[in-house]
C-alpha cells in the first residue's frame, strides 16, 4: 500500500479515488501497527493499578510510536496497560460529519467493550484528544437508557495522559530542564478536558513551552 501511494502512476489515481487533492502527499501506514506491537508486549503489574488504553485508528495504524511512548510511561508511573479485545471506535467521523445513526452506533460498541475494564478498577487513557473527548462528552449525549448511563461510568473513568500522571502521588516527571518548545493544543483537548493538566505537568518538569492559541486549520 505504502509503494502504491509514493507510485507516480498509481498515486493519482488513489488520490482521485478518494476526493483527495493530487497535491497532498498521502500518509504512510505504519509497517506495525500498535495493536499488533501490543499483542506481543506484556505490560508487568503495577502498584498503582491498571489502566486500559483507548487505541485510536490514527495512533494505530500511522504513529504507533506515540502508543508505545505512552505505554512507557504509563509503566513507569507504575500502571499495568491492557487494551480492548478488539479494536474500537469514538465514532468522531461520523459525528463531525452529522452522521448521528452511525456514530451512536460506534459509541455503543465503544461503551460496551469498555466498560468491563472500567468496573474492574481500569482508568481509561485517551491518546487522541478528539476520542477523548467523545469518551467524556459526546458518548453520553448520544445515548440513551442502559447505554447512557454506561456511557457516564466511562466518562468518569476517562483520562488524559497528563491528568492521570497528575493524579498518581508517587510519581514525578523526568527533568526536562533545558528543553524548549512550541505547543499547539488541540481544540477538543483545549474545550472538553483542558489544556491546564498538561501546562503544569510540563513546568513542574522544568521545560519552557510556549502555548500557541490559534487554529491549525485542520477542520
Amino acid at each position: 500500500m505504502n509503494a502504491a501511494m509514493r507510485s507516480r502512476a498509481l498515486k493519482p489515481l488513489l488520490a482521485w479515488g478518494a476526493g483527495i487533492d493530487g497535491r497532498r502527499t498521502l500518509p504512510a501506514l505504519a509497517p506495525v501497527t500498535f495493536r499488533r506491537w501490543f499483542a506481543s508486549h506484556r505490560s508487568p503489574r503495577g502498584r498503582n493499578g491498571d489502566v486500559v488504553l483507548f487505541v485510536d485508528s490514527f495512533t494505530d495504524a500511522f504513529s504507533p510510536e506515540v502508543g508505545r511512548a505512552t505505554v512507557r510511561v504509563l509503566e513507569h508511573a507504575g500502571y499495568r496497560v491492557t487494551v480492548t479485545e478488539r479494536p474500537v471506535c469514538c465514532g468522531i467521523t461520523w459525528i463531525s460529519t452529522g452522521q448521528l445513526d452511525g456514530a451512536r452506533a460506534q459509541a455503543r460498541r465503544t461503551v460496551r467493550a469498555l466498560l468491563p475494564h472500567v468496573r474492574r478498577g481500569a482508568r481509561v487513557v485517551g491518546m487522541e484528544p478528539s476520542c477523548t473527548g467523545v469518551l467524556r462528552s459526546d458518548a453520553e449525549e448520544l445515548l440513551r437508557g442502559v447505554d447512557a448511563a454506561a456511557a457516564r461510568e466511562v466518562a468518569a473513568a476517562t483520562r488524559t495522559l497528563a491528568e492521570l500522571l497528575a493524579e498518581t502521588p508517587d510519581w514525578t516527571p523526568p527533568d526536562l530542564s533545558g528543553v524548549t518548545g512550541i505547543a499547539q493544543p488541540h481544540c477538543h483537548h483545549h474545550a472538553v478536558m483542558g489544556w491546564a493538566k498538561d501546562a503544569d505537568l510540563l513546568r513542574k518538569a522544568g521545560a519552557d513551552v510556549e502555548r500557541l492559541g490559534d487554529c491549525c486549520g485542520l477542520a
